[in-house]
């Protein structure tokens, strides 16, 4: 079975390009079949950010062509998504206000990860049950407001320095997501 991602920032111009293109990396790397896409929560008709591009070369990633694009009801729901990652809780809030029924299976990157490292990983099941697990005790008020322990800092119109930041730290998740998903069956 293909898992299918959705990663969510604002814009889709930096943070979920190369969060999709590293996922997709790692997830590839530990021989999971994913399918991983992105869209953002706002339309501001940019291109991919050239900060961006540049870092995900350095991983040895190409994003240049990424045609960003806004998330809709339809890209969640007709295009499936099996898990939706966003990169703050204001992303995850418009997710789940999006498409209802989503949020079971949405989570920031922060939130999903530190919750993995709290259940850890070596287990067994489904996605499904992997995501049932990590909602136990979830509710959307928990989530209320910003949070720099769940929300990944927005580098656009910043240094490349600043995106090497926000790509390691985005390394680093989309690495323990990608371990997640490959410890659980189809």
């Amino acid at each position: 079975m293909t898992y299918r991602v959705l990663v969510v920032c604002t814009a889709n111009v930096c943070r979920s390009p190369m969060a999709a293109a590293l996922l997709a990396h790692h997830a590839f790397n530990l021989g999971v079949d994913i399918e991983v896409r992105s869209a953002g929560t706002q339309s501001h008709n940019l291109r991919v950010d050239p900060a961006a591009v540049a870092v995900m070369n350095e991983h040895g990633l190409d994003i240049a062509q990424h045609a960003p694009r806004k998330m809709d009801r339809a890209i969640i729901d007709t295009e499936g998504a099996d898990l939706v990652v966003g990169m703050t809780r204001e992303h995850l809030r418009t997710i789940a206000t999006t498409s209802p029924g989503v949020f079971q299976r949405a989570f920031t990157a922060k939130e999903m990860v530190r919750s993995l490292g709290v259940m850890g990983v070596d287990r067994q099941g489904t996605l499904v049950d992997l995501l049932t697990d990590l909602g136990q005790g979830r509710t959307a008020r928990n989530l209320m407001g910003d949070n720099p322990a769940d929300d990944v800092a927005d580098p656009y119109g910043q240094s490349v320095a600043v995106h090497r930041v926000c790509a390691s730290g985005l390394d680093d998740l989309m690495r323990a997501i990608a371990a997640a998903l490959a410890s659980v069956a189809a």
